[in-house]
């Protein structure tokens, strides 16, 4: 197993999380001795018959899976030119927007069995320095607009040749031009290597808001029959449906519902590209251009979406399904969403490191809209007490557990693997509560409970107050340290436009909190800021807001800084 990489940079075996496969379509693949993904999602196809049906949408640009396999060939036969060996599991980075060169060089890495690294296009210097070097990617393909930072590490990583740097969609000094590097390459595919279904097939890196990014490892078999779980079971995707939207490739929630579930079903893989108007309008534009059947989007899009009026200049009668993941999707932003389109929205639980966990369905009834529903088919979840591993009764929170046909494993960093199995379990991170029907709510993450007076809260419950006040637009509350009490509340506050910050807004804010919680939850401190820091994924970076509290106010609340910041 996971034969193409050193053995050290793979979790150890004491720490591998537990497979379970329990639907027949996983059963059927499990069987097999070898499994690549080039021919899995994409030779597959063409083998079944739908070579000449579309399987990229890039703008203008359309291409057959017959086209596609064409280009993954030019580009696998570029890549052995520069010394990337077929099953060596040497890993290429890429560093794209939303275009088919990020597919085809996606898919060229999987053909040869080498392992492509992915890189957000929002990471600085210092991150990408930390990624290729933790990689030791051998090659990097990435836009222009990324080149000029690039430039700037090069020096620091040793594993790229300096020829080893390819450039899409312009030219600079020291970079192979895409168009060039591809040229006179055969458009024949050799005879793909054996592939254990273990072996690496993509390293994506977590977000690194407590400390140095994560390399999140995912096999052949990852990306490949376990995404049939979702795709089949909650997505309903199948050979003439279109999936695309506005996250990333370089983010999980791109990469797995667009590029994975796409060459797992046969459903066309829709590119956004880089921004050109607003992200909403964007998002219009291409499911009216591409006529997208299943959209994915991050509940701020879906709000964006919601409220804006452009969306009556386009044809949106494609749609069939909207699925949000990445962070919780408010019940009235969900509401709206079907009131408005007539389109079903999901909410649904995913994480870089497995997938997707738990999902609400198409027949969700509004009273459950709070919910992120059940678990996904061919995984299971607990709810336990984290210090037992106990499941605990319903109703109560506890940390929450799952296991399924994929699970938690980390690229050299065995200490994380040990915080992150329990005895098979793979450990999520985040604080669940189950009712009486089954259904799981998320409380929040397991570093967001706050600590006050001696009382024990998530910091949702007070989010969820203060997103229902009129002038509140954002809104993240972390714990503030305090000489007395050792927290105290804090509230990080984007205001609605036409409000501004001001002691009279803060006060009516924290009397508008007092209504719906216990008096200790109210937000003794409140900062007003014109928005709030985010990681790469576009999540709010906690981490960061929790450094800025400890500077503020110091490492035991005791600097003298006052406790309501009107901002600029």
């Amino acid at each position: 197993m996971q034969k193409n990489v050193p053995k050290e940079y793979l979790p150890p075996k004491e720490y591998s999380p537990e497979y379970i496969v329990t639907l027949p379509e996983l059963a059927r693949w499990s069987a097999r001795r070898t499994l690549n993904l080039g021919w899995f999602s994409l030779i597959r196809h063409i083998e079944e018959g739908r070579g000449d049906k579309v399987a990229v949408l890039d703008g203008d640009r359309k291409f057959t899976w017959n086209e596609l396999l064409k280009e993954v060939a030019i580009t696998a036969n570029a890549l052995k030119e520069l010394g990337i060996e077929e099953g060596s599991g040497d890993r290429v980075a890429i560093k794209l927007d939303n275009i088919a060169e990020f597919i085809i060089a996606n898919f060229a890495c999987w053909m040869m069995n080498c392992v492509p690294v992915l890189m957000m296009p929002l990471l600085g210097v210092p991150e990408m320095t930390y990624i290729l070097q933790n990689s030791e990617a051998k090659a990097i393909i990435a836009g222009a607009r990324f080149t000029e930072d690039i430039d700037k590490l090069k020096s620091k990583v040793e594993t790229i040749p300096k020829d080893n740097y390819i450039i899409v969609g312009g030219e600079r000094d020291g970079w192979l031009k895409w168009e060039d590097w591809r040229k006179g390459k055969s458009d024949k595919i050799q005879p793909y290597p054996d592939t254990d279904p273990m072996d690496v097939a993509m390293l994506i890196y977590t977000s690194g808001t407590t400390g140095l990014p994560k390399g999140v490892i995912h096999t052949h078999w990852d990306l490949g029959p376990a995404a049939l779980c979702h795709a089949k079971y909650v997505l309903g995707l199948n050979p003439d449906c279109v999936g695309g939207g506005h996250p990333t490739f370089g983010f999980f929630f791109g990469y797995f519902n667009i590029i994975c579930e796409g060459g797992a079903t046969g459903a066309a893989m829709s590119c956004i590209g880089p921004r050109r108007k607003s992200i909403e309008e964007d998002m219009f534009e291409v499911i009216e251009k591409h006529r997208i059947t299943h959209i994915y989007a991050v509940p701020p899009v879906f709000k964006a979406m919601v409220e804006s009026d452009k969306s009556k200049e386009y044809d949106l009668s494609s749609l069939k399904l909207a699925q949000s993941s990445a962070m919780y999707l408010p019940p009235e932003t969900r509401k709206r969403w079907v009131e408005k389109f007539k389109v079903p929205i999901l909410d649904s639980l995913g994480q870089s490191e497995v997938g997707y966990l738990l999902t609400t369905f198409v027949d969700t009834p509004p009273e459950k809209f709070a919910a992120t529903g059940f678990p996904v088919p061919g995984y299971e979840a607990r709810v336990v007490d984290p210090t037992t591993m106990e499941p605990v009764p319903t109703g109560e929170a506890g940390e929450l557990i799952i296991r399924g046909p994929t699970g938690y494993r980390y690229w050299r960093r065995p200490e994380k693997m040990q915080e992150s199995i329990w005895n098979g379990w793979s450990r999520a991170g985040l604080l669940y509560r189950r009712d009486e029907d089954g259904y799981y709510y998320y409380i929040s993450r397991t570093d967001d409970v706050i600590i006050t007076a001696g009382y024990k809260f998530p910091a949702t419950d007070v989010e969820q107050v203060l997103e229902k006040h009129p002038a509140v637009q954002e809104v993240a509350v972390v714990a503030s340290p305090h000489p007395e009490r050792e927290n105290v509340v804090k509230a990080y506050i984007v205001l609605k436009e036409g409000y501004k910050p001001s002691m009279e807004l803060a006060k009516e804010l924290q009397e508008f909190t007092k209504k719906s919680v216990a008096p200790y939850k109210y937000p003794r401190r409140i900062e007003f800021v014109k928005s709030l820091p985010r990681t790469p994924t576009g999540k709010i970076a906690g981490g960061t807001l929790r450094k800025w509290e400890r500077e503020k106010y110091g490492e035991k609340g005791e600097k003298p800084t006052p406790d309501i910041i009107l901002g600029e």
